[in-house]
C-alpha cells in the first residue's frame, strides 16, 4: 500500500473510532450502561477536550452527545471532508493555498465566538454547529497532504549528514 493510502486509511479509521466513541456515549447512557464501565471511561476521556455543557450539546436518544455541538460538528465535519477527500483534492490541491484553506475554515468560528463575546451577536447551536462543521470539512485538505509528506520523509529520506567543523 503506498503511503498515501496508508495515510488516508489511518486517518479515516482514526476519525470513525473518534466519532463512534462521541456517538456510543449517549448510546449507553440510554440503555443504562454509563454508570458502569465503558460510557463513563468515555465521557471523562472527551471532558479533557470539550466543556460537555448540556445545552450546548447535541442529543442522541435524550442524552448529550460526548462533547458539545461544535466540536461534534467539527469532528463529524472532519469524518466527512476524509471521506471526501480523494474526489475533491484535485480541484483543490495547488489551486488554493494552504494559509487561505486555513484562514477560510478558522474564519467562521472566529467571527462567532468574537460577535458572542462582544455582545453583538449570540452564538447558537445552529451557529455552532455550521461553523464547527464547516472547519471540520475542510481541515482534511490540510492535514491528510501533511500527513503523506511526513511519513514519505519519515521513511523515504535520506538521512541528513551533520558534519561539525572545528
Amino acid at each position: 500500500m503506498r503511503l498515501t493510502k496508508l495515510a488516508y486509511v489511518v486517518i479515516l479509521f482514526g476519525s470513525l473510532v473518534w466519532c463512534a466513541g462521541i456517538a456510543v456515549v449517549p448510546l449507553l447512557t440510554s440503555i443504562g450502561g454509563i454508570s458502569h464501565g465503558s460510557g463513563t471511561l468515555l465521557l471523562r476521556f472527551y471532558s479533557t477536550i470539550c466543556h460537555q455543557i448540556d445545552s450546548r450539546s447535541f442529543h442522541l436518544h435524550g442524552e448529550p452527545l460526548a462533547v458539545c455541538a461544535r466540536c461534534s460538528s467539527i469532528y463529524f465535519g472532519f469524518l466527512t471532508g476524509t471521506i471526501l477527500f480523494p474526489f475533491v483534492k484535485r480541484a483543490v490541491q495547488g489551486r488554493v493555498s494552504s494559509q487561505i484553506l486555513l484562514l477560510a475554515a478558522v474564519l467562521p468560528i472566529v467571527i462567532d465566538v468574537g460577535l458572542n463575546i462582544l455582545g453583538l451577536y449570540g452564538s447558537s447551536l445552529v451557529t455552532r454547529a455550521i461553523t464547527g462543521g464547516f472547519f471540520g470539512l475542510i481541515t482534511p485538505l490540510l492535514i491528510i497532504p501533511s500527513a503523506t509528506a511526513a511519513l514519505t520523509e519519515m521513511f523515504f529520506s535520506p538521512p541528513s549528514v551533520h558534519i561539525q567543523k572545528g
